[in-house]
């Protein structure tokens, strides 16, 4: 971490810390009542010794000894007082940091849900989770340690020193002078080791996280091929190696922390020692050295963990300003999502509504898509690239009419997903457009198409709550439990009449097939005006398959329907079928006609029903 990086760390706690989420919110009261607090504990601690010094002095004689008694009552109610006002400044300032916390992970998780839609897959759960955890961490040691902790202790030496040289000589100031320029001398080399360390045990922190939660995700795929040992063996050296790395950056404080309370360990015998000379000259009381000591004590305490403290907000700088760096970087990916969007979308309808070359300096605005019809859908020339150049779609040009019923078939890897994510919006094309009804896909237009579309994806991602709340997800409902509307129960009831969805509480122990039901049944809640399909059977059986297929023909009458299927027989009523190889589109017309050209789709077919045949003779 650089200096800047800490700067910049410091500056967004801080900022975060003050800000106000809303007109009602509270968290500036607590933190300007913790600081008042805090202020008002450090005046009762600078007072006590002095007090204590003075009850010592009475009972020595030095003093009346009428005061004696007084005096160290007082003392026991300022040490009380200071003792119980530290538990509720803790309390104010931790109902500040458990507010700070909550208002920064909602952000950044607001901005990784706001990621444009073609870059979720690249989200890490396992490190973004981990990133989050350590600056949740982070922040309450940056408040507490830097606010409340060393600021009150600069507060306090400077205040001692004073109090030492006016009552006591300018030899005792010098002493405290020069032990705690020592003691900060050897600060600066130390942070940079720790700070060093402490971003390489984060980074092997975050790839550790993410290692385990890719073995948790997919636990059931390790039990399927008995590689129990082999990720056991994995793990095992990944947290060996965090296990390396979070001795290092501990090891490396320690050691600087014993040598910084070594250095103040030298400063307050001499200046005790000091004392009890004074003391033993009868230059001073008794008193004196007790109050003396009691200043000592005091201040050295927590000066002698400085170093640790030091350390630790050094340590949670570094977790912060990683997390400022991810995001940046996702602001930056949605921000340059959303400009490109916008340019391109300005552009296309200048073409098209010049009927020549748009100029920059004439925007044109597209409107958002929200079509309460069926929706005609055209691609123009559009690409879908790998990182490394790899074309997946190559310049395909499709128009799917509204209303229509369209097939798109081909061998694995053609890029049948793809252009179906293309036209939900899910993937940008690096060359060429998707329009919706004449309008550019893009932005916040493919966000409020995918709101009125009913998509099956092929990988039936389901959330590990209840059927209907997977059901309803499109919908925006989040109960548990069916509500008492009349309308969403019916709706309810209809969508897993229609994909047979199971009867069961949650989608917890159902199988692949059930799975694809609610899938399906999520898809169809609201009669959505554009349906995408892809491979919304493959997990069914034959019989379940062909009632369900028969209940989607009358589903889909009047929307745009497009489905992605490997089982031919499934789709040969389509009105049209599109067959794709190799990123391009090869053939493109109906069943009967496609067998009669004898190409592709026809080559497909017969080696399904040569299958077919062999299973049957089998049976």
């Amino acid at each position: 971490m650089t200096r800047q990086g800490g700067w910049r760390a410091l500056c967004f706690v801080l900022r975060k810390l003050w800000e106000r989420e809303t007109q009602t919110s509270q968290h500036r009261v607590w933190v300007v009542m913790a600081a008042l607090a805090a202020a008002f504990m450090l005046a009762l601690r600078l007072v006590a010794p002095w007090v204590l010094g003075l009850a010592v002095d009475a009972l020595t004689g030095e003093r009346a000894v009428g005061f004696a008694m007084p005096l160290a009552t007082a003392y026991v109610v300022l040490w009380s007082a200071a003792a119980i006002g530290e538990r509720g400044k803790d309390l104010l300032i931790q109902r500040a940091m458990e507010d700070l916390r909550r208002r920064t992970a909602l952000g950044y998780l607001s901005r990784l849900v706001g990621l444009p839609a073609h870059r979720a897959r690249e989200v890490n759960a396992g490190q973004t989770l981990d990133c989050l955890f350590r600056v949740e961490v982070a922040l309450p040691v940056i408040v507490t340690g830097l606010v409340f902790g060393l600021l009150p202790l600069a507060v306090q030496v400077v205040a001692t020193g004073i109090i030492l040289m006016v009552n006591f000589g300018v030899i005792y100031g010098v002493l405290l002078g020069a032990t705690v320029v020592a003691y900060g001398l050897t600060l600066r080399p130390s942070l940079a080791r720790v700070t060093r360390r402490e971003a390489q045990a984060n980074d092997i922190s975050r790839a550790t996280t993410g290692a385990l939660a890719d073995t948790l995700t997919q636990l059931e795929c390790v039990k399927t091929f008995a590689q129990e040992p082999a990720e056991i063996g994995r793990l095992s050296q990944r947290l060996r190696a965090r296990y390396v790395a979070a001795l290092a950056t501990a090891k490396t404080a320690q050691v600087t922390s014993a040598c910084q309370m070594a250095i103040m360990a030298l400063g307050v015998s001499a200046m005790t020692l000091l004392a009890v000379r004074d003391v033993m000259r009868g230059a001073e009381p008794v008193g004196t050295l007790v109050q003396i000591n009691a200043y000592l004590l005091q201040f050295a305490l927590p000066a002698a963990m400085l170093g640790a403290l030091v350390s630790q907000v050094a340590r949670a700088l570094v977790s912060v300003d990683e997390h400022l760096h991810d995001a940046t970087n996702v602001t930056n990916v949605t921000n340059a999502t959303n400009a490109a969007n916008v340019t391109s979308g300005t552009m296309a309808m200048a073409m098209a509504e010049s009927g020549g070359e748009a100029r920059a300096s004439e925007p044109v605005a597209t409107a958002a898509i929200s079509p309460s019809r069926a929706p005609c859908i055209d691609l123009d020339q559009a690409s879908v690239t790998l990182h490394d150049g790899t074309p997946i779609v190559a310049r395909v040009s499709l128009r799917v009419r509204a209303g229509e019923y369209v097939a798109i078939v081909g061998p694995s890897g053609a890029g049948k997903s793809t252009l179906l994510r293309l036209m939900a919006g899910l993937t940008l094309p690096a060359q060429g457009q998707v329009r919706i009804d004449g309008r550019v896909l893009n932005g916040a237009a493919a966000a409020a198409l995918r709101r009125v579309t009913g998509f099956v994806t092929q990988d039936c991602r389901l959330f590990d709550r209840t059927v209907f709340e997977n059901v309803a997800y499109r919908a925006g409902w989040y109960g548990e439990a069916l509500p008492d509307d009349a309308a969403i129960r019916d709706e309810f009831m209809r969508v897993t009449t229609l994909a047979e969805v199971p009867d069961a509480i949650s989608v917890m122990g159902l199988s692949g097939g059930e799975r694809q039901r609610v899938n399906i049944a999520r898809a169809l809640w609201g009669r959505p005006r554009l349906l995408l399909f892809d491979e919304p059977t493959a997990a069914l059986d034959a019989l379940t398959e062909a009632r369900i297929l028969n209940r989607l023909a009358h589903e889909r009458a009047g929307a745009t329907c497009v489905v992605v299927a490997h089982r031919l027989a499934a789709i040969c009523r389509a009105d049209r079928i599109v067959v794709m190889d190799q990123g391009h589109i090869v053939d493109v017309g109906a069943h009967a006609a496609l067998l009669a050209r004898g190409g592709l789709y026809a080559r497909m077919w017969q080696a399904q029903q040569a299958d077919l045949e062999t299973e049957a003779a089998l049976d």
